[in-house]
């Protein structure tokens, strides 16, 4: 099975201008996606969607495969559109099959430890061993998704993230790695939502720590993030020799199990 990972990489931003590229702890925000995946073991390829050239030279710069849109985005253009052209692009030039799986990334989450992305695929990887096919119901690329657990590695969306954002005891974070085949991904009939993106889809979403769970949508998140990210992950190294240490335990041949 192979496993390609997909950051979303636009070039604007209403809220913080240029954000993608702009300096987070050192290196431009997508450059920590891209260097999550590219040091990762079990994913093949690594690519950013964009339509800014700005974007895909950082991109290339740090080790990802470039893909520009065929669409003009706006700020209402839900990341469903660019995953689903992504992935049938993929698709039609033979790079994926439809039973392979495709790592959805939001490139405005940076705060995965070294070794995430491997426990995720693993995890993915155990449980579609077991035989099973719906790994959870969830929206498929928010960042904060009310949910429901109902048994390994399946969670239902019970609400919009706005509804309940700051409870603990049911918020789960659940969309910094969203993994799934690429047939579920592919374009449907199914009407896509001009906010947000509730869109339901079958896949599986690895949990995170609540310090893990900040998104980079304002100055104030992007100050908290910063120190969060130097604290917990950082501790005084370069983003790129975190990240080139990725944790050897992370998948044996013997245990592929989910990890704590």
């Amino acid at each position: 099975m192979k496993t390609v990972m997909i950051i979303l990489g636009k070039g604007f931003s209403s809220r913080i201008p240029g954000k993608n590229l702009k300096d987070f702890c050192g290196h431009p925000l997508i450059a920590w996606s891209i260097v999550q995946s590219v040091n990762s073991r079990m994913v093949d390829e690594t690519w950013v969607t964009t339509e800014s050239q700005q974007v895909a030279e950082v991109s290339e710069h740090y080790g990802a495969k470039v893909m520009f849109r065929g669409y003009q985005d706006n700020d209402f253009t839900p990341g469903t559109i660019p995953m689903q052209e992504a992935v049938k692009r993929l698709l039609d030039d033979g790079v994926i099959g439809l039973d392979d799986s495709v790592i959805c990334r939001l490139c405005t989450t940076p705060h995965l430890l070294p070794g995430d992305v491997d426990r995720c695929v693993a995890q993915y990887e155990w449980l579609f061993s077991l035989g099973y096919r719906g790994l959870g119901v969830a929206a498929r690329l928010r960042t904060h998704i009310i949910s429901k657990w109902i048994g390994p590695g399946q969670y239902v969306s019970i609400g919009r993230e706005w509804q309940a954002h700051n409870d603990y005891s049911i918020l789960k974070h659940l969309a910094f790695i969203g993994i799934q085949p690429a047939s579920a991904l592919l374009p449907t009939d199914e009407p896509i939502p001009l906010v947000g993106n509730v869109t339901k889809s079958v896949g599986h979403f690895f949990e995170v720590q609540p310090w893990q769970m900040q998104d980079m949508d304002t100055f104030d998140e992007w100050e908290m993030g910063e120190l969060v990210a130097n604290h917990y992950i950082l501790k005084g190294k370069d983003m790129m020799e975190v990240y080139s240490e990725v944790d050897k335990s992370t998948r044996t041949d013997t245990d592929k199990g989910p990890t704590a």
